[in-house]
């Protein structure tokens, strides 16, 4: 028989033999270290408290340069129960994210805090005529403000809310609102920590 024990993510598989009318006993050594792990939007910062997603993957690559995950965690302040050695963390609150390669011990817990270096950007749009605020049917995207050799930006975020706040990597970036057949586009620079706003007008 092949036997599989699990601890959170830590796992350890054995073959065992089992004889006819004796009992058998087997001690799995899990070798399970523990991460309890935080993000914040600026090193040192308030931990966010809630919409943090982490994801855990093997440091290793296959042939397409891809990882294997082994583990992923919805709590804003996760504990991470993983067999001991290397790992590849990644976490993403909004549309930012940040990476870290960490290293888990046997038998230890390691406190782990990730900065985003990132910050929150509030948009709107509005009428020229009468300046009254457009409150739905606003179509949003956030692109790098980068172009590559044919001139095309790549695309970071988008929102169907009238008033979207999102959440960027600290930054430059390209922003297109759409309302109707009308198209409007500004600029804005995502600060660490901060929130700035960028208010879009529509020609009627």
């Amino acid at each position: 028989y092949r036997v599989v024990a699990t601890h959170g993510s830590a796992v350890k598989e054995r073959e065992i033999e089992v004889s006819a009318g004796e009992q058998t006993e087997v001690t799995f050594n899990l070798d399970t270290g523990y991460a309890r792990c935080h993000a914040t939007l600026t090193e040192g910062g308030a931990p966010i408290q809630k919409d943090v997603y982490w994801e855990v993957y093997r440091t290793e690559t296959n042939l397409e340069g891809r990882r294997k995950r082994i583990a992923y965690s919805y709590e804003p302040r996760t504990l991470l129960r993983l067999s001991a050695g290397r790992y590849h963390l990644r976490v993403k609150h909004g549309d930012a994210a940040a990476t870290r390669d960490v290293e888990i011990t046997a038998g230890k817990l390691s406190q782990m805090s990730i900065a985003l270096n990132a910050g929150y950007v509030r948009l709107s749009a509005i009428m020229a005529d009468g300046k009254s605020p457009v409150q739905k049917d606003v179509y949003w995207n956030v692109y790098n403000i980068e172009t590559d050799l044919e001139g095309r930006r790549r695309q970071i975020a988008y929102s169907y809310d009238a008033a979207a706040l999102l959440t960027l990597s600290a930054g430059r970036y390209y922003v297109v609102g759409r309302y109707g057949g009308a198209e409007q586009s500004g600029e804005v620079a995502v600060l660490p920590g901060e929130l700035v706003e960028l208010m879009i007008e529509f020609q009627q």
